[in-house]
């Protein structure tokens, strides 16, 4: 018979980090969808409201602009964001036009290529959401 003596606190420590590594990937897609957001060209508003998240694959509901009414920024869907360690998180847009401001530059306010600039960028979110959280940990600022 072999016997083992562990500290209970050691599931406690896992536990505690996995939460943590939820609260960056959380947070970094934060980060990306509000980047793309920000940083889509506005002319009304259609292509940046047309932005919506998709976890896994499953479609979340949403209703692509239709009409050219000013829209107001879109607001970060957060539920979903929230809920997305662990799971492949795709940020589709619904504009007829995005794939000529991506590729073509149609837009005097953004040149081709802009998607893919931010979405380079995730890697810098991640690192910049894990020092956030580990210096929190450490009495820093959160």
């Amino acid at each position: 018979m072999i016997k083992t003596r562990f500290d209970p606190k050691a599931f406690q420590k896992i536990a505690d980090k996995q939460r943590a590594v939820k609260r960056v990937v959380a947070a970094a897609n934060l980060d990306l969808w509000n980047g793309l957001v920000d940083e889509t060209p506005v002319d009304v508003g259609n292509a940046q409201n047309a932005w919506w998240p998709m976890l896994d694959g499953s479609p979340a509901s949403h209703v692509a602009p239709t009409d050219d009414v000013p829209k107001a920024k879109p607001q970060p869907p957060v539920a979903q964001l929230l809920g997305s360690a662990g799971k492949r998180l795709t940020i589709a847009n619904s504009a007829k036009y995005i794939r000529r401001l991506e590729y073509e530059g149609w837009s005097k306010q953004q040149p081709a290529g802009w998607v893919r600039r931010i979405a380079a960028k995730y890697p810098v979110f991640i690192r910049r959401r894990i020092r956030e959280i580990t210096s929190g940990a450490r009495g820093g600022a959160a």
